[in-house]
């Protein structure tokens, strides 16, 4: 994790690019305001219950974070203009960090127009409004944690750096029905998933719910909720002996 200080704020890369490829910095011509993105909007499901004073909330979602980024790009030309909306041109969620972060958001540019306005006719100024649907930062470095030949119940230890739970990539080389357990930092068990059957290298991805052995789809082996790591420290336990555990996930941050 840096520091902010450690952060270079006057570039930033986008869809396979850093502006500064097409000269481009962040700022404005008057010094302009640098933002760093604290907190998305919070949406809230809330009843006001028959006969009393206020409202009780009953649930609450994040909106997507919106941002905004002013750049300048100097000695501007028709065909370097063009080269800048060719990079800026996307249709779908790219990543987004500023030089030598450590954590990327997925953001696109938001539905209205950009436009340059440009004083001197070589330099051209604007704004660059992103909108990030999904609103969590993530780790540019993922996580990966390896053990072998590990004994029955061994707990595991792993750290998720982030500031909320993770969706985990686990594999596990076994050979027979297992049950696979998370720890907190306690020791205690706080979550379950089990596979009944005996295929070798069962990958289980919390992400997108899928249990698979090579191309074998063994989703309906499967009982529990998919796993979720907790910040900090924690730990995997196996009710058998395995030859490999492998656990790789993406820090996420709020």
């Amino acid at each position: 994790m840096h520091t902010l200080s450690d952060i270079n704020f006057y570039d930033f890369y986008y869809n396979g690019h850093f502006l500064s490829e097409y000269g481009g910095y962040i700022g404005s011509t008057d010094g302009g305001l640098k933002r760093y993105s604290l907190l998305p909007s919070r949406s809230y499901v809330t009843d006001r219950p028959l006969g009393l004073d206020g409202k009780y909330i009953f649930d609450s979602y994040l909106e997507p974070r919106t941002f905004s980024v002013p750049v300048v790009f100097e000695e501007l030309d028709d065909a370097g203009i063009r080269q800048i909306s060719g990079w800026l041109n996307t249709s779908r969620d790219s990543r987004f960090y500023f030089a030598d972060d450590s954590l990327y958001i997925n953001a696109v540019l938001d539905t209205k127009a950009s436009d340059f306005d440009s004083i001197s006719g070589i330099d051209g100024e604007c704004e660059l409004n992103f909108i990030a649907n999904d609103p969590y930062y993530y780790a540019l470095i993922p996580s990966s944690y390896t053990f072998e030949n590990t004994k029955v119940g061994q707990q595991l230890p792993m750290v998720n750096a982030g500031n909320i739970d993770c969706y985990p990539k686990i594999m596990v080389d076994c050979g027979k029905a297992f049950e696979i357990s998370v720890l907190n930092a306690k020791h205690e068990v706080i979550q379950t998933f089990s596979v009944d059957s005996g295929k070798r290298n069962i990958e289980l991805d919390s992400k997108y719910c899928t249990c698979i052995s090579g191309d074998l789809n063994l989703f309906d082996t499967t009982d529990g909720e998919f796993l979720t790591l907790p910040t900090g420290v924690f730990y995997l336990a196996i009710n058998q002996e395995v030859s490999k555990v492998k656990v790789d996930f993406v820090p996420r941050y709020i």
